[in-house]
């Protein structure tokens, strides 16, 4: 930040950029207290290096259906849900031009990887694919992942047809 020309306040130890503190916006769902106490946390940890944080709350239409993806935001916590059967749920999040793709991100590379995948049958194929495409990603850190859910199944050999539900993992946040 200082290589950017950016300074310390003296009266709150917040960092000024161009005259104005450096104060970023923490976007997040209402009413869940695992995410507030992450934007808590963020706020803290943030505010030690000298980085306003403020947090807002919003109903998860609306921070879902407008704020994220028009862009008015700075952080964001949210979950993406996705199905890891549905071929194109990489292409939307991480491709250029993507439909859940709110951080702008566009790196020609990933979306050719992307887009390739969902062309191969051959399961071993597709995944050195997929892992060139995460290897580009990890080098360019487009989002910052704070979570991961695994998700879980225990079924009898009796019970035929089982399909994991991704977006109804009774474990999260256990």
């Amino acid at each position: 930040l200082e290589q950017a020309g950016c300074s310390r306040r003296a009266s709150d130890a917040v960092y000024a950029c161009a005259g104005e503190p450096l104060s970023l916006r923490l976007f997040t769902t209402a009413g869940s207290a695992a995410r507030s106490r992450t934007a808590e946390q963020l706020q803290s940890q943030l505010r030690s290096i000298g980085v306003e944080v403020k947090p807002e709350y919003a109903p998860a239409g609306t921070l879902l259906g407008q704020l994220l993806p028009q862009g008015h935001w700075d952080l964001a916590i949210f979950a993406w849900e996705a199905n890891p059967r549905e071929r194109r749920f990489l292409h939307e999040i991480y491709g250029c031009g993507g439909s859940r793709n709110w951080t702008g991100y566009c790196q020609r590379l990933v979306t050719g990887d992307l887009e390739q995948s969902d062309r191969i049958v051959d399961a071993d194929q597709r995944a050195r694919v997929l892992n060139r495409a995460d290897r580009r990603l990890a080098q360019d850190m487009p989002v910052l992942p704070l979570f991961q859910t695994t998700l879980l199944g225990a079924v009898r050999t009796t019970v035929h047809g089982f399909v994991l539900n991704p977006g109804g993992d009774v474990t999260w946040n256990a």
